[in-house]
């Protein structure tokens, strides 16, 4: 920090311990003589309903107050100290206590009170009181020293930072507290260029006049513009929001400093808002620069609410002034990346502080094709290896889940000793992500594969059937557990859907009914391997009537109940909603009966399709096309045969082939228009 400017000096803030007020010792000394008094007054109050301490008296007077009834209550105690057995006679009505220690030899006893005499033990000595009082008041000593120790050492980090902060952030001994915890990265160190950034070419167009700004900052002064003081990127997690505020630093040439909002907090107060301009004073000295706060939301989130405090509102309105305030930071472009832009502070989202907001959306086909050419760069994969069916069949995935799609491919090539990668990697590192890993421990008997098997049969021959509605594909059928799932069919969409008409989700309920259909017309029964279905086929149903208006028996508008300070707020009458479950109970019975219609009617291709997951476990697309179109289970053999042959050719060249990385331009076509 400059010593030259005095409201840029923390001193300005100092911790709020140096406000006046009563010491630290004064305050531990009366909560001790409370915790004191508190201990006493219990003590008290249990002394005044105890019975008085017993009085001894010998054998003979023992038993003779019991046959006259003087004693009411009879009890044999042993001391634990010293092992000595006595008997405990009480009166509670008259407060009687009395007490006589055992005589062992019972006949000497008898003897001597024959004589007119009487017997009487000689009392062992009982242990020191102190011990116990030791033990009753050494855990309260040890909470109370603990107290002490934790308070003193909070007190002397608090004057630590208080002489870092009085001696200047300039030295060693305050900067670690106070100095911005951004990290830099120098220009020359930056490699990320735009090259490295696919599929979101909209955010890209947004980004590049920060860069021309930072690198001909006069052409933009000339005109009297001004470029965009911050620029906000949200969006889902995993879309380059990091990765493209590095490639718009390393395309500039410019310094790069990264910081979390998280590291702006801190438990001493003060310390937040000195970090902020210590961040700023630090990037003016290396002007023009960018900087980048990941996870804004963290320090940035709206003021007023329960969830905020004032360290946090106080840090948020030192970066509102740095950001536009009466200081100029010229050539400072300041980028953030949030996931949760609905929460931050209105005053951020204003014009002046973060004026652009670039919203990086999931990527689409042509956007996960490109992105998964550039992760696979560095990987030697074989040409048959097709990235647009990849792409087709990878929806709502993010750039993050399509890297590490290509990188759990290359595992699998690397466990069976492979030198590329070849399309069965590819295939089985999908279905571990999107499936989950495969549970091949479990133990499943033959009827419950003949169940399992019919029930996706049934879904996979309702899409197969429906395919030119629905816009899509059946990419596999496997009977293969995996996750909580014991089978599973999934399907391929030619292109992304962006909305659905009614005769397209009543298709995707029918699709979703397809397999609880097979079981009741195969087996005459439903299972329980149905539930899921069942529940997303109700969701689509009610979604049509509550929320999209697809009904023709109800006014279009909107019944979903909304949300309150209180909870749920219902948007309807009961009688309303009885005819809204009429209508949703109509769909969800048509979608039955269609589904049943349409297994009855192609029972054949049913029958084969069970059959063959029975026998391979998985069937591919060109298996269920060869099954619907040719109804022969010996094609399927052959074409099953000649690709195993291959895939054992395959791996044979493998085995002496030399791994050789394709170049770029000749890994894929090149395709204007692949869709």
């Amino acid at each position: 920090m400059s010593d030259n400017a005095p409201e840029q000096n923390p001193v300005a803030n100092p911790p709020s311990q140096t406000k006046p007020g009563m010491s630290a010792k004064k305050k531990w000394v009366i909560g001790g003589v409370l915790a004191a008094a508190g201990l006493a007054g219990a003590f008290y109050w249990a002394s005044r309903n105890e019975l008085p301490p017993p009085s001894e008296v010998t054998y003979t007077q023992f038993k003779s107050l019991i046959e006259n009834k003087v004693i009411t209550s009879f009890n044999e105690v042993t001391d634990p100290t010293t092992g000595q057995t006595s008997y405990l006679g009480e009166n509670h009505a008259s407060k009687l206590r009395v007490i006589t220690h055992d005589v062992k030899n019972k006949e000497l006893v008898s003897a001597i009170e024959a004589a007119g005499g009487s017997a009487r033990a000689a009392r062992v000595a009982p242990p020191s009181q102190w011990g116990g009082f030791a033990l009753m008041f050494l855990p309260v000593a040890l909470l109370i020293g603990a107290m002490v120790y934790m308070q003193r050492r909070q007190e002397k980090r608090q004057e630590e930072m208080m002489a870092g902060i009085t001696a200047g952030a300039g030295t060693d001994r305050g900067s670690k507290h106070i100095a911005s915890k951004a990290k830099l990265l120098n220009p020359e160190d930056n490699k990320t260029k735009f090259k490295d950034v696919a599929g979101i070419e909209q955010a890209l167009d947004e980004v590049k006049e920060v860069v021309d700004f930072l690198k001909k900052p006069e052409k933009y002064a000339a005109m009297g513009a001004r470029i965009p003081r911050g620029v906000l990127l949200s969006g889902p997690p995993g879309n380059g929001k990091t990765l493209l505020a590095k490639a718009v630093a390393g395309e500039a040439g410019v310094p790069f400093y990264t910081i979390s909002g998280s590291d702006f907090t801190e438990m001493f107060v003060g310390v937040g808002p000195a970090r902020v301009r210590s961040m700023f004073e630090e990037a003016r000295k290396n002007s023009p620069c960018i900087i980048f706060i990941d996870e804004i939301d963290a320090m940035g989130r709206a003021r007023g609410n329960f969830n905020s405090n004032s360290e946090q509102e106080n840090t948020l309105i030192q970066m509102l002034a740095e950001m536009d305030g009466f200081e100029n930071n010229p050539g400072i472009v300041l980028m953030a990346a949030t996931n949760r832009p609905d929460i931050l502070d209105p005053a951020i989202m204003r014009p002046g502080r973060f004026d652009r907001q670039v919203h990086i959306p999931l990527p689409d086909v042509m956007a996960r094709f490109k992105i998964l050419k550039v992760h696979a760069r560095n990987k030697p994969m074989d040409m048959k290896i097709d990235l647009l069916h990849t792409a087709r069949a990878t929806p709502h995935f993010s750039g993050a889940d399509l890297g590490n799609l290509l990188n759990e491919a290359a595992l699998f090539a690397t466990r069976r000793n492979a030198r590329m990668i070849q399309m069965s990697d590819m295939n089985k590192a999908m279905d571990k992500i999107m499936f989950g890993t495969e549970r091949k421990n479990l133990i499943m008997t033959q009827q419950e594969r003949r169940e399992t098997a019919e029930h996706e049969a049934g879904h996979a021959l309702c899409a197969y059937l429906m395919r030119n509605l629905l816009q899509l594909k059946v990419n596999k059928l496997t009977v293969m557990p995996r996750s909580k799932s014991l089978g599973l069919v999934h399907i391929v969409n030619d292109k992304d859907i962006l909305s659905y008409n009614r005769e397209q989700l009543k298709g995707l309920i029918v699709f979703s009914l397809g397999g609880r259909a097979a079981e009741i017309i195969c087996q005459g029964q439903m299972t329980t391997g149905g539930s899921q279905d069942i529940e997303s086929a109700t969701q689509k149903a009610r979604d049509m009537v509550t929320r999209f208006g697809m009904s023709d028996n109800l006014p279009p508008r909107n019944f979903v109940p909304q949300q309150t300070g209180t909870g749920l707020s219902p948007t309807m009458s009961e009688e309303t909603a009885r005819r809204v479950d009429e209508e949703i109970g109509k769909i969800l019975s048509e979608a039955d009966q269609t589904a049943q219609q349409l297994i009855n009617e192609h029972r054949v291709e049913l029958d084969l399709l069970t059959e063959a997951a029975m026998m391979y476990e998985t069937l591919e697309k060109e298996d269920i096309e060869c099954l619907m179109v040719y109804k022969d289970m010996e094609r399927l053999k052959k074409i099953r045969t000649e690709r195993d042959e291959e895939l054992q050719r395959m791996i044979g060249r493998e085995a002496s082939a030399v791994a050789v990385t394709r170049p770029q331009q000749t890994m894929f076509p090149n395709l204007d228009h692949p869709l």
